[in-house]
């Protein structure tokens, strides 16, 4: 195939997962920005009917389309592919127009295979009455071969008191069929619910304990646990025998409830006892350690690399890639709009995935007025960051300040200072609740700032609405001006402390 080398090979993966069977490994799929991309021109306008058309009319889909697949590195099992939107989301067209389908799954019984949904009722929309918008677990019968409905949707499970049911898995096991749900919302409130029939369609009972885990438990121990918001997860069954059960959570600054990290993924043993699944350590709390499979990896000091594709695969972009290139392992990053535009913003971050950390970068911009800048960010959001950067003054000197937004008030709490042309050397050093901004001009000596930025407010819950993407380092680009000015980013690393 043109884009990719091993088509058929890729091809063949997906026929076994869909048989149920296993070939040479697991299905892995990464999509990624090539090191030099351009940026696409067609935006639909305001106008209700060209968004329409933007959408739906096949020739601009196929020009969008190709212009993406030919900017695109497909790594793993990924395959270049083209979709018409159908409705509410990717599955709305194709399952007979179904609404606000999301978190769905499928479920291969024996010869017959089955979609497994959430319902929502916006019938429910009165103030109080919001999570029973969340209004039960949909079962559909699909042809084994097209995938098509061949069978009315049937409700077989509205949920428990703890309410918004979502996330609905299928197994069979033993003779039952086992219905996991997660229910309560991802916050300190998140569980698992674990439900169970002799027939598929039910009627299902509730686990002895209702829920296999449980956030709300763990909050009434956080002081003994540190995985919080925990549920909305799957489970598998190893090589070994050993069963497990991997799972949402989230993990709060000491002494706090914010979580800077994100939702993040875990993994917990579980054990079979009458019939139904436990943790392994006979509560609802989840283990922060426990016995697995090797060794555990160290984490480690990463030096990126610009000319290598890869160091695209840790950085990630809000909504539009921005416009770069990369020149003799300089990374030209061209001014982008300001850091509260939620359209094409000239920035490239990483996850925070450590609570201490510490990140430096260095850069030269090549801008003319304050309107045009570049440094370093600490982001939760457009809402939220703090930014580090390099601009000029009214006479055209380079000058180095910061520019702060909390939940949209902003400020800049230092006055500038006063810099040599040339290159500018940042460092963030972030210890678990705190941050502290420094800079220097010769890679060496470095002088802090005096400001000290709260890593609370780059959590989930400091979010509004509440969200789960946690907080994001790295590079940024802005020009409010006219769209000249670049900067050149010589090195870029992140410490894990």
């Amino acid at each position: 195939m043109k884009y990719i080398d091993d088509f058929y090979k890729r091809i063949s993966r997906y026929e076994a997962f869909w048989q149920g069977e296993f070939t040479d490994r697991c299905l892995m799929s990464v999509i990624a920005p090539k090191t030099k991309t351009s940026k696409f021109e067609d935006v639909p306008t305001c106008d209700e009917r060209d968004i329409y058309d933007f959408w739906t009319n096949p020739q601009r889909v196929v020009k969008r389309y190709r212009h993406i697949i030919e900017n695109s590195y497909y790594a793993g099992d990924a395959l270049p592919i083209m979709n018409f939107n159908l409705g509410a989301c990717s599955h709305a067209g194709f399952f007979k127009g179904a609404k606000w389908v999301y978190d769905p799954s499928l479920f291969h019984d024996d010869d017959r295979k089955y979609f497994v949904n959430m319902e929502w009722d916006y019938r429910k929309y009165e103030e109080g009455s919001e999570n029973k918008q969340f209004s039960g677990i949909l079962l559909t019968e699909l042809d084994p071969v097209t995938l098509k409905p061949i069978s009315e949707p049937v409700k077989i499970y509205k949920g428990t008191d703890r309410e918004l049911v979502e996330a609905p898995h299928i197994y069979k096991k033993d003779g039952y069929y086992y219905l996991f749900t997660a229910e309560g919302g991802t916050e300190y409130t998140h569980t698992q619910t674990v439900a169970r029939s002799k027939e598929l369609y039910g009627e299902y009972e509730n686990h002895p304990n209702l829920y296999l885990i449980c956030a709300k438990e763990a909050y009434k121990q956080i002081a003994q646990s540190k995985l919080q918001k925990t549920g909305h997860g799957s489970i598998t069954q190893a090589k070994d025998g050993r069963w497990w059960f991997a799972f949402l959570c989230g993990r709060p600054l000491d002494g706090t409830e914010y979580c800077p990290l994100g939702r993040e993924t875990s993994i917990n043993e579980i054990v079979w006892e009458n019939d139904w699944p436990y943790l392994k350590n006979k509560t609802q709390v989840a283990d922060v350690e426990f016995e697995g499979y090797g060794e555990k990896e160290p984490t480690q000091r990463v030096n990126y690399d610009f000319n290598s594709e890869e160091f695209r695969l840790d950085f990630q972009t809000p909504r539009t890639s921005p416009k770069y290139e990369v020149q003799n392992g300089v990374l030209r990053l061209y001014g982008g709009d300001s850091p509260v535009s939620n359209f094409s913003q000239g920035m490239m971050v990483r996850r925070q995935t450590e609570f201490s950390f510490e990140v430096e970068a260095s850069l030269t911009l090549h801008g003319k007025n304050f309107q045009q800048m570049a440094g370093l960010v600490y982001r939760y959001d457009e809402r939220t960051h703090y930014y580090l950067r390099v601009s000029r003054n009214d006479d055209g000197k380079p000058t180095l300040g910061i520019l702060c937004m909390d939940a949209w008030n902003f400020s800049m709490p230092i006055s500038e200072i006063a810099l040599e042309e040339g290159k500018v050397h940042m460092k963030l050093c972030v210890d678990k609740h705190t941050g502290k901004f420094s800079y220097s001009t010769d890679g060496t000596n470095y002088k802090e700032i005096p400001y000290i930025v709260d890593v609370t407010t780059l959590s989930d819950d400091y979010g509004d609405p509440l969200g789960f993407t946690g907080a994001y380092v790295g590079v940024l680009s802005v020009d409010m001006c006219d769209k000249t000015s670049w900067a050149d980013y010589h090195s870029f690393s992140y410490t894990p402390k």
